[in-house]
């Protein structure tokens, strides 16, 4: 009986704890609830079809109707599109 009290007690103690994984949509681009403030006032960049925001070194897209920031800058952002049709609003 002693016996099955510590194997009871081991296979407890094995289990795993599984979180579900953040909301990813690929391993570049993460979904964000909070985009900045005004974020149509930072420089942007014509991207497939679409804009990337650039938020102090923060790159930001719309997709739908939810907002996506990568992890990293594109590395295919050609930066030469760049659009200021609104300038950074002054701190």
């Amino acid at each position: 009986m002693k016996l099955l009290a510590i194997v009871a007690l081991a296979w407890g103690c094995t289990s795993t704890v599984t979180t579900p994984p953040p909301t990813t949509t690929t391993s570049a681009e993460i979904e964000d609830d909070t985009p900045p403030l005004n974020i149509e006032t930072y420089p942007r960049y014509e991207y497939h079809g679409g804009y990337v925001y650039n938020v102090d070194g923060v790159y930001y897209h719309r997709e739908d109707n939810r907002w996506m920031r990568y992890r990293e800058r594109p590395r295919d952002l050609d930066e030469r599109y760049e659009r200021r049709d609104h300038e950074h609003a002054p701190y």
